[in-house]
């Protein structure tokens, strides 16, 4: 759901994602206060497995650990959280909705989980967010991408970049606008 889109056979993939957010949403029929707990779970599982399975792989002497560690802590970090934001801070309570923001890019779900925070003191740090993201899209497309991640001033950078990025996310996701419940739910 996060992460695909399809090639062929439109009609074949609505249906699939209806019927997986419908299983989600099946307990939303009449209630108002439903909250989507078990799909912000299921996503938060989702972010877990993918750090065991890069913690599990990064012993390995023959793949390139360096990579999917700056891959666990940009793109796979925003197609994660990115979803997290909007689901948290204005409740989505339909499949319908939920589907919308799955038709979206991870960068525009995160812009659209920003502009739902309706605080205009995020701006400053959203414009160097983007920045550092295009960054991580330069060093990731370079085929020589090893050399920035070993040794010097771009292995410093990267990890500066990253830090950033992670806190601009710990930010918005503990944002005083989400209702505290929510908040709550990412830590417990």
């Amino acid at each position: 759901m996060l992460e695909s889109k399809p090639i062929l056979n439109d009609d074949i993939y609505e249906q699939c994602l209806e019927k997986i957010l419908n299983h989600y949403y099946r307990d939303q029929t009449g209630k108002r206060s439903f909250r989507p707990l078990f799909l912000l779970n299921d996503i938060l599982r989702y972010w877990r497995t993918l750090c065991l399975n890069y913690e599990e792989r990064r012993h390995d002497p023959n793949r390139p650990w360096r990579k999917k560690n700056v891959n666990l802590k940009f793109s796979r970090m925003l197609t994660v959280f990115s979803t997290i934001l909007p689901l948290i801070v204005k409740p989505i309570t339909s499949p319908f909705q939920f589907k919308n923001l799955c038709r979206k890019t991870p960068l525009e779900r995160l812009a659209f989980g920003v502009e739902e925070l309706h605080d205009d003191s995020l701006e400053g740090e959203w414009e160097e967010v983007l920045n550092i993201y295009e960054s991580f899209l330069t060093w990731k497309e370079d085929d020589e991408v090893e050399k920035y991640l070993k040794e010097g001033e771009h292995k410093e950078t990267i990890r500066s970049h990253a830090e950033k990025f992670s806190s601009f996310l710990y930010k918005v996701l503990s944002h005083p606008n989400i209702p505290m419940e929510y908040r709550r739910y990412l830590v417990l």
